[in-house]
């Protein structure tokens, strides 16, 4: 016979068990209630009110069960907090991992950011599967803005230290190196830290000849503008969540707390209602008429002219003359980037908000990565429109392969590549990792290499 105390104590071990190996807990108290259920008609118990008192429990338990394995596993616990504040850390990441199944990364950002020194990051990739990662950055606090050599630090909009630097891809190398944050192996790779772009006008800061040669900056924008992105979202878009992340200051007593407080909000902004958001406004067709070029006809062929012979002379091998396009333009700037992403998805989709400007792409170049201690460049030269049949796919990307004048292009942007890695890495370790393979996007494909160095 077993007494109720013996029940009692098998249910207990149960869920203990199943916090620890995160196993299907009902599984198991359906099997001890069938074992309970055989041992009570033998002893001629009520076996309605027993039963029905152990599934209750049995529910009860594998609700609370689920609910703390899950938290414990997307949460930094006070104990972990501490611990990597005494190792020195000055930004520590909490996080917080729930579902996205009723969202997506435009309404997100709109729920969490719709602001200014915000952003966003999408990706395309086979030109019809979305990317693992969406990013979006929330309101940043702190930006770093450049304009010639002189670097700028706004806080929360405010002027909080400006001065001339030497070189500004160093200082910003120096900026980095201010901010320590552990590596939390769960979290995405990027969960935090400067966004932005680095404008053409910074290669003066690379090669010394170009110095001072940069011409007028007739926009008035920043060469360099970098966010400190310390709240972010992260969907997740394989495994269906979203990562909300914050980055904490340990130097605050209270930034535990605090940082759990701001998930909290974060989180119940992401579930509320409604974006607010108005449909998009149907706009007028923009004439050609309207549009304002940076080149006329005549100016262009005159540069072309010139770049030959620059050519010639051997001071450039290759050059993209670059031809500005404007217009008056009333569209609110998230529409431009839902627009573009409708039409050209593509595998590095962005939308950042700087307040004054809004800076707009897409592109299936991912121009130069660095990851731990490896680079990448990846040359794209070399183009066709994808077919409207299998067959017809196939067909132009074999034509594209056997096309000498693409080939020739795309092997000089490999040497390019080399070059360029190999001013930067070690010695012996530049390699060509992929050599002229066919990457098919939404509207065209292109051949691409990959070159990698150490």
């Amino acid at each position: 016979m077993v007494c109720r105390n013996q029940k009692r104590l098998w249910l207990f071990e149960f869920v203990v068990k199943g916090l620890r190996m995160k196993i299907p807990y009902l599984c198991l108290f359906r099997k001890f209630a069938a074992a309970s259920l055989l041992d009570s008609e033998a002893k001629h118990t009520d076996l309605s009110t027993f039963t029905k008192k152990l599934f209750a429990f049995a529910a009860f338990f594998h609700t609370m069960a689920f609910f703390l394995c899950t938290i414990l596993t997307v949460m930094l616990t006070q104990l972990q907090f501490d611990k990597f504040a005494a190792e020195g850390f000055n930004r520590i990441p909490m996080y917080r991992c729930v579902s996205a199944d009723l969202d997506t990364p435009l309404s997100a950002w709109l729920k969490l950011a719709n602001g200014k020194n915000t952003f966003l990051l999408e990706s395309v990739v086979g030109g019809s599967r979305w990317g693992r990662y969406s990013i979006i950055g929330l309101s940043a606090d702190i930006n770093y803005v450049a304009r010639g050599n002189q670097i700028t630090k706004y806080v929360l909009g405010e002027v909080q230290e400006a001065y001339s630097c030497e070189n500004v891809l160093d200082e910003l190398r120096n900026i980095k190196a201010e901010y320590h944050v552990p590596k939390i192996e769960q979290l995405p790779a990027f969960n935090g830290g400067l966004v932005g772009y680095l404008g053409y006008e910074i290669i003066e800061h690379i090669e010394n000849k170009l110095k001072g040669k940069a011409p007028p900056d007739e926009l008035h924008i920043p060469d360099v503008n970098l966010m400190l992105a310390e709240e972010i979202a992260v969907f997740d878009n394989l495994a269906g969540k979203v990562w909300i992340i914050i980055h904490a200051n340990p130097e605050d007593d209270m930034a535990y707390a605090k940082g759990m407080k701001r998930l909290d909000e974060l989180t119940h902004r992401l579930r509320s209602g409604s974006t607010g958001y108005a449909e998009m406004i149907n706009q007028n067709v923009i004439q050609d008429s309207q549009v304002k070029m940076s080149f006329t006809q005549e100016e262009f062929e005159q540069a072309v002219d010139k770049c030959k012979d620059l050519i010639k002379a051997g001071d450039i091998m290759q050059v993209v003359l670059s031809q500005r396009m404007s217009t008056e333009f009333n569209a609110r700037p998230l529409d431009v980037y839902r627009a573009l992403r409708a039409s050209n998805p593509s595998p590095y989709m962005y939308f950042m908000d700087f307040a004054d400007y809004q800076v707009v792409g897409s592109s299936p170049e991912v121009l130069v990565r660095k990851e731990d201690d490896t680079i990448t460049l990846r040359p794209i030269a070399g183009t066709r429109v994808r077919g409207k049949t299998p067959e017809e796919d196939a067909a132009l990307a074999k034509e594209l392969l056997n096309d000498p004048k693409e080939l020739a292009e795309h092997l000089m942007l490999i040497d390019l590549g080399r070059n360029d890695i190999g001013r930067v890495a070690q010695i012996g370790t530049v390699d060509l990792v992929d050599e002229m393979v066919i990457e098919k996007y939404s509207h065209v494909m292109h051949i691409v290499s990959e070159v990698q160095g150490k």
